[in-house]
This record gives C-alpha cells, sequence and structure tokens, in this order.
C-alpha cells in the first residue's frame, strides 16, 4: 500500500518514517528502502538521506503491515508524565521514543516493553521525574499489570512463581531453571486465572520483577505458553489461532511508593493507570 507524507521539519528519512510509522518494525522500514520502495519528491532513495521541509515522501508497505495500524496514543497526561498505549510492532526505543517527541520535546520513556507486546508505557517529562521514577521502577514501587491468554489450564488458579533466568544476549532470549544457577538472576511474577475455555487460560498478572522476556519464558516453562509467541511458544498453537504475536498487554500501571519518599512525584502516590477494555484484552 502506497503512502504519501510531507515533511513538517528538517529531519532525516529513517527518523521521520519511524516516526510517521510506528507501527512498523524498523527492519521493515529499512528493507524498503533497500528494495527502492521509497522516494523523496518522486526519486528513488535507497539509503538514510537528510530531508527538508515540506519535502514529499511516498513508501510502498507490505501489505501485511496494514493489520497492526494501530498507533500510540496518550492515555494521561500532567505535569510530569505521560503515559503512552504502545501498539504492537512499535518499538519502545526507536518508533514510541520519537512519537512521543513530537507531542513534548524532552519527554523520554522511562522503562520498556517487548516490541510485539502492546501497553502502557511511563515517559516523564523532565529529567528529576525521570530520575525518581527509575529509582521507584527499579526498587518494585511502580507496579505493572499485564493480561495474557495462554495455552492450556494451569495446574493452579492463582499463584507466586518464583523462577531463575538466565539472558543470552547473543540469542536474543533467556532461559529458565527452576533452581538457581551461576549467571541466573531470581523472576518473580503473581498471577490469577480469569477465565478459561477448552484449551486455553486468560490470566491477570502482577510482575514482581522486570526481567527480560520474563512472563513469556516462565509461562512457556511451566508448559503454558503464550498463545501468538514466536519466540518461547507452540507454532502449532499459533498457526490453530492465527496469531503472529504475543496476546500479552501491559494493562495496568500503579505508582506504589510513598508520597514522602519522592521529591518531584510525590503526588503520583498510589495512581493507578488503566487501559481502557477495548486495548486491554485481544482481537
Amino acid at each position: 500500500m502506497k503512502h504519501i507524507k510531507k515533511v513538517p521539519n528538517d529531519t532525516t528519512l529513517l527518523q521521520f518514517l519511524t516516526t510517521e510509522f510506528a507501527f512498523v518494525s524498523l527492519s521493515t522500514i529499512k528493507k524498503q528502502l533497500r528494495l527502492g520502495e521509497i522516494r523523496v519528491n518522486d526519486k528513488k532513495v535507497f539509503t538514510d538521506t537528510s530531508l527538508s521541509k515540506d519535502d514529499e515522501i511516498r513508501i510502498f508497505l507490505p501489505v501485511s503491515t496494514q493489520k497492526q495500524q494501530s498507533m500510540p496514543d496518550i492515555i494521561y497526561e500532567d505535569d510530569m508524565i505521560l503515559a503512552v498505549y504502545k501498539p504492537i510492532l512499535c518499538s519502545t526505543d526507536v518508533h514510541l521514543a520519537q512519537w512521543v517527541k513530537k507531542h513534548c520535546a524532552i519527554a523520554m520513556p522511562v522503562h520498556r516493553l517487548d516490541t510485539n507486546t502492546k501497553g502502557i508505557v511511563i515517559c516523564a517529562k523532565t529529567i528529576d521525574v525521570q530520575n525518581e521514577l527509575t529509582v521507584a521502577f527499579k526498587s518494585n514501587q511502580i507496579e505493572k499489570y499485564y493480561h495474557a491468554r495462554v495455552v492450556g489450564k494451569l495446574q493452579f488458579k492463582t499463584d507466586k512463581i518464583t523462577v531463575y533466568i538466565f539472558k543470552d544476549a547473543k540469542k536474543s532470549k533467556v532461559f529458565v531453571s527452576d533452581t538457581i544457577k551461576k549467571g541466573y538472576m531470581p523472576a518473580t511474577l503473581e498471577y490469577k486465572v480469569i477465565a478459561e475455555d477448552y484449551n486455553s487460560s486468560t490470566i491477570k498478572i502482577k510482575l514482581i520483577t522486570g526481567r527480560t522476556h520474563q512472563i513469556r519464558a516462565t509461562f512457556a516453562h511451566l508448559g503454558n505458553p503464550i498463545i501468538g509467541d514466536g519466540k518461547y511458544g507452540s507454532d502449532k498453537v499459533n498457526r490453530e489461532y492465527k496469531k503472529s504475536f504475543p496476546m500479552l498487554t501491559a494493562y495496568k500501571i500503579k505508582f506504589a511508593f510513598v508520597a514522602s519518599d519522592y521529591k518531584f512525584i510525590s503526588s503520583l502516590a498510589d495512581k493507578e493507570i488503566i487501559l481502557s477494555k477495548d486495548k486491554q484484552f485481544f482481537e
């Protein structure tokens, strides 16, 4: 599908495209660039280039990307933070960060979600707020809640699970153990089953620690991988459910700290930010 865009100010091609098309992965944009599917002022370009205000950009995107055209959306804002809904295929560090800066030039994400996970991302509007939120996240004083749909029925309807996770950066994957090993870090979460059918369960998750791929790897380790997860899940099940992305949503953030512990974010104490129902669950 062809898209035509006008450049609002001087920038670079990749910066412009990753902001305008937050629903498209950076790798897809670069591939279209290599294939000559991007034109600047009606001339094909094959590498990143400088753009000037009012340049016209034409990009041809694969039909498959049109299914994921939901864009980031600000769901809460005050003087300190933006709470942004991040859709699937939107990178926190690239697409979302650049999109947020269009709304507030100094805003920056304080934590991240996997590119293929949708949900709430908190962005700070000042350095002081960023520093305090970073401390609060690292000390588990900001609670993160998720909805997920997993394969099969879980052994317990509610449980608190601690496993040990090793991150292999070269393989971009983590490995899970029930017992502590060298290089493995403890990872804890709580869950509650809220719905079941014959071969799947919808669960509510409270993340206690924030390890890479923790939720996806933990439930795969339990034998109940998240439906749609191509890295830790079942290709057969994913094909049966026709899901290409994990059925996982970060639907709620709670600022569970004591107001007097912080100077700049004290007014956020006990506040909850929750996604609307239409964004919480899955199609």
